[in-house]
């Protein structure tokens, strides 16, 4: 398991997705299912390198933007800390964006953190007291519900992430 590295060259990437699968169906026999979700993190990570080295149609490209998604977001399931530092990330740069929309001000609003709560009301941030006059209303609000999506996304991502070494 430590001596096979993805990135050797010798082996095509879908032969090496191909028998990452072997073993983890010989792991799922032995009813060992910490290593079954090892070796699927590295066929999924084999199978995004095998994507991204051939041409690719609708559906392949489809199926490689949900890898990169799984991927850079927790690492195929098993990295939770990744998703937690995103949404922290995500909420401070949708904090200070929608403060700059409505204010023209990166941090003119006291409670700027309250973006990191996921229930959040939109009042909090959304007001009539702009001082952007040429700015709609809608667009933070819109810019709001752009971070709800990324926020639930990476909440999901982290939640399978510790759901990777239960059984």
């Amino acid at each position: 398991l430590n001596n096979i590295k993805i990135e050797d060259k010798s082996l095509k990437y879908f032969d090496l997705k191909e028998t990452f699968r072997f073993f983890r169906q010989v792991a799922i026999k032995e009813n060992d299912f910490i290593t079954e979700r090892e070796f699927k993190a590295m066929e999924m990570r084999a199978n995004w390198n095998y994507l991204k080295s051939t041409k690719l149609g609708r559906y392949q490209k489809l199926k490689l933007w949900n890898l990169h998604i799984s991927r850079f977001t927790n690492d195929f399931g098993r990295d939770w800390i990744l998703p937690l530092i995103e949404i922290f990330i995500l909420g401070i740069f949708f904090s200070g964006l929608i403060n700059y929309v409505q204010f023209e001000s990166l941090f003119w609003y006291d409670n700027w953190m309250l973006i990191l709560l996921p229930i959040h009301s939109i009042g909090d941030f959304v007001t009539s007291k702009s001082t952007n006059s040429w700015m709609p209303l809608w667009i933070p609000i819109l810019l709001d519900l752009f971070h709800r999506v990324l926020n639930g996304l990476l909440i999901f991502q982290m939640i399978k992430a510790f759901r990777f070494y239960t059984t």
